[in-house]
């Protein structure tokens, strides 16, 4: 087991898993994953990857606003140049 490894301001345990020892069983992987906890795969003691939980971000409407604009004609019919491949 490795020391805990910073990741984004939290501290986060790292567990090693070695495909060598262990096999390739992807549901016990993740079954492993925790908030907390991340695993790193290894071959033969050689890190070749690492699985962390996936971030719960939230997204919030109106966080930039002004940030792009749609125009008034967003939602109008497009011309048959367009279609055509015409300029």
């Amino acid at each position: 087991m490795n020391p805990i490894f910073p990741v984004k301001g939290k501290t986060m345990q790292t567990k090693q898993y070695d495909l060598l020892q262990h096999g390739n069983d992807l549901s016990e992987l993740l079954a492993q994953i925790t908030s907390d906890t991340e695993i790193e795969i290894t071959r033969g003691g050689t890190p070749i990857a690492r699985l962390v939980p996936s971030p719960s971000v939230q997204r919030r409407p109106g966080l930039h606003p002004g940030a792009f604009l749609v125009r008034d004609d967003f939602d109008a019919p497009l011309l048959d140049t367009f279609w055509l491949g015409e300029n």
